[in-house]
């Protein structure tokens, strides 16, 4: 009964991690020489099984936890793991770079870390657009579209609480999200419960329960009170903030409001207005990690909301007002403009392939 317990699964992986000595080595330079070398030592000779059963290991690591809902663990089982590191070993093995992003972004989501969350999406998304097409006969490639799918509802669910954040996506991406998830995105910024109800259903992960099974109930399904638990607990989430995106709204309408005109479009009391906007900075205010520095746990505390406010006191009327300013966000254009001229080689490429092909005809005679 013991040998798949929870517990002595993640002693097993720790006992890996530990013995293979992986992460004083990715302290040391990031993991380069491990991916350049694949394990090997210099001389090339010997076996990489521990290095690398070790390395992905805190794959491994971050996995259970996750299922388990120690959120905050499995991001610090990827230490000093560097997702945006392009040729780090994991993104030899796609199934492998497409499960850590999968995880990570999750962990992310559940800890209200939405712009760190919709980062990881928004990379292993594009990751696995530029990959599919060489996997298509390969055994993995159903798991490859389906893991795909999953990470587009959730990338929905976090676009949905931190609107924001759509900035930071590539086109490709964005493109493709409002394609499968817009009508379910409106419905999520009016706060419908049962649109985030489904897409949470549909792409978390199977999640486990610490306990060992009652062997005296053999038909008991544990496992669904896990997912009942995790669930409860996002909607929980979801339903303290479901006055929140019409109070966004009109703060976006004004620089300057009084706290009783906002309340009276609210319908609200003054009280129960400076509440919703204490809620409204609390709920917006998050960590923010800084891709390839530092713990994937560890980040700058900064507000995640595309509005900001502050309330004060009018010198002249002494009446509590809500002054507003926008956050811009500095949006990445290198992918933007490196896709637009990946589209336009690709373009030349076929409007000059029938000259080509009819030269040729010309020269053999035809």
């Amino acid at each position: 009964g013991d040998v798949w317990s929870p517990l002595a699964v993640l002693n097993y992986l720790q006992t890996f991690v530990d013995k293979s000595g992986i992460v004083a080595e990715l302290e040391k330079d990031g993991g380069k020489h491990l991916a350049e070398t694949e394990g090997y030592d210099s001389s090339g000779r010997g076996s990489n099984v521990l290095k690398v059963l070790g390395y992905f290991a805190r794959i491994g690591l971050l996995r259970v936890h996750c299922i388990l809902g120690d959120y905050f663990g499995g991001l610090q089982a990827m230490d000093p793991m560097d997702l945006s590191n392009k040729n780090g070993l994991f993104t030899k093995v796609t199934l492998c770079h497409i499960s850590a992003s999968y995880y990570t972004g999750f962990c992310y989501l559940m800890m209200r870390r939405y712009l760190d969350a919709i980062k990881i999406f928004n990379q292993g998304l594009s990751f696995i657009a530029r990959v599919k097409q060489y996997h298509s006969r390969s055994s993995g490639y159903d798991q490859i579209l389906h893991k795909m799918e999953q990470m587009y509802a959730l990338l929905a669910l976090s676009v949905a609480l931190c609107p924001a954040g759509t900035k930071l996506l590539e086109e490709n991406v964005q493109t493709s999200l409002r394609e499968k998830h817009s009508d379910k995105m409106q419905k999520m910024v009016r706060s419908e419960l049962p649109a985030f109800d489904e897409l949470f259903t549909y792409a978390c992960p199977k999640f486990i329960t610490p306990s060992l099974p009652d062997y005296d109930n053999p038909t008991a399904n544990v496992s669904s009170e896990a997912y009942k638990l995790q669930l409860k607990m996002f909607l929980t989430e979801i339903q303290q903030q479901n006055q929140l995106p019409v109070l966004k709204q009109y703060l976006k309408l004004y620089t300057s409001i009084s706290v009783s005109k906002l309340a009276d479009l609210m319908g609200a009391e003054t009280d129960q207005l400076l509440t919703l906007l204490m809620r409204l900075k609390h709920k917006t205010y998050s960590k923010t990690h800084v891709m390839g520095s530092g713990s994937a746990t560890e980040g700058l505390w900064a507000s995640s909301g595309d509005t900001d406010f502050i309330v004060d006191v009018d010198k002249d009327t002494a009446e509590e007002m809500v002054q507003i300013g926008d956050i811009k966000m500095q949006k990445n254009y290198m992918e933007y403009y490196s896709n637009h001229i990946a589209k336009l080689k690709s373009i030349c490429a076929t409007l000059h392939a029938p000259a080509r092909q009819g030269n040729n005809a010309a020269a053999g005679g035809w």
